[in-house]
């Protein structure tokens, strides 16, 4: 979560950040929102659980998370800008596109779900979903990922905000990242180096700011 007045000043604000490594919006089909297992222990529906209080923040001691998002339970009136970014470790786990049964176990109705969380949790927040950033995968044995390959999870997420009225900040289209350049902005062939991380905080900025204009 992001507390920002104006994009354009965000340095000036106060901001928190609930990153976790290793995060999906989905979460495990062994698990479910209310009693999450070890697989689930860093998804959206998770995340949301903790800040809608049902589930204790003390859960999330020893994350780098911990110390923010304690912080945010005390000023929840307060923050007016939410970033979502999810879709890279789903797309890892080959989690499912959609389920419509099941919504926190496929990866564009666990958004949604998600968004839903947010706006009852800060209903007065600008939510903003970052969809992941083209990468340069290739799994063991190399193979079709057909309806599951990144772009795929990349588009659901703008997908998702365009049908909760939200902000859409399509990274894997618009920063700029490439087969042709990713060496010069990813680190490990995924995860942005400082000079990705630098240009993906600019765009998303400028879009945040595209709407408060």
């Amino acid at each position: 979560p992001i507390k920002s007045s104006a994009a354009s000043d965000v340095y000036k604000r106060q901001v928190y950040n609930g990153a976790i490594g290793g995060t999906r919006a989905t979460i495990s089909p062994d698990d479910n929102e209310y009693q999450f297992g070890p697989a689930s222990d860093c998804s959206l529906g998770k995340m949301i659980s903790i800040l809608r209080g049902n589930t204790d923040v003390e859960m999330l001691q020893g994350k780098a998370a911990y110390d923010d998002i304690k912080a945010v339970m005390n000023v929840k009136d307060q923050i007016d800008v939410v970033i979502l970014s999810y879709g890279m470790n789903d797309f890892l786990a080959q989690a499912p596109i959609n389920n419509s049964d099941r919504p926190w176990t496929g990866f564009g109705t666990a958004l949604s779900e998600g968004v839903k969380g947010v706006r009852s949790v800060f209903p007065q927040a600008q939510i903003l979903i970052t969809s992941p950033n083209y990468a340069s995968y290739f799994p063991i044995p190399v193979k079709n990922m057909g309806e599951k390959a990144l772009y795929n999870y990349a588009s659901i997420a703008c997908d998702v905000a365009v049908g909760q009225g939200t902000l859409c900040v399509d990274t894997y289209d618009n920063l700029g990242v490439d087969a042709y350049n990713a060496d010069e902005y990813l680190e490990d062939g995924i995860h942005l180096n400082e000079k990705g991380r630098s240009l993906s905080v600019s765009y998303t900025h400028l879009r945040a700011h595209e709407t408060r204009s």
